[in-house]
């Protein structure tokens, strides 16, 4: 399946259960010239907090030592920013668009998805004071 983006670049391959899709949209503070591990400060957190030496890289990578565990993009609409990402949970190298020097989360950390969502949401929750979806059934169908 293609994740459609609002920020430049291509489509990304993604796979359920497999991918992890993540998006920031704020008012403030992102730019082109922006740290990148400034700008994914909340999935670089979320993947050290499991154990992985995340970095990201100006190129749009998030790469660990062991390769490329995944990718992000920034578009910027007058003073608001968006931020968006995907992360390998678990597809197999050179498979569904990620490149041969990828390597997944599952294989690096051999965390189950539902922890590796737990940290990603509570890392959200610490840095952001996120809160979770007040969505009813129908409208989270729509979205």
């Amino acid at each position: 399946m293609l994740a459609h983006r609002l920020t430049p670049g291509a489509e990304w391959t993604v796979a359920e259960k497999e991918t992890i899709l993540w998006s920031i949209v704020s008012d403030h503070g992102f730019n082109y010239d922006s740290i990148p591990d400034l700008i994914c400060e909340w999935p670089l957190t979320a993947l050290r907090l499991i154990g992985l030496q995340a970095s990201a890289s100006d190129d749009g990578s998030l790469r660990t030592p062991l390769g490329t565990v995944g990718h992000w993009g920034l578009a910027i609409r007058g003073d608001a920013s968006l931020v968006q990402g995907v992360i390998n949970y678990a597809a197999p190298t050179g498979s569904g668009g990620w490149h041969p020097d990828s390597e997944n989360v599952r294989s690096q950390s051999g965390l189950p998805l539902p922890l590796v969502l737990d940290r990603f949401s509570r890392t959200a929750k610490t840095l952001y004071r996120a809160l979770e979806s007040q969505l009813d059934q129908s409208e989270a169908k729509r979205a």
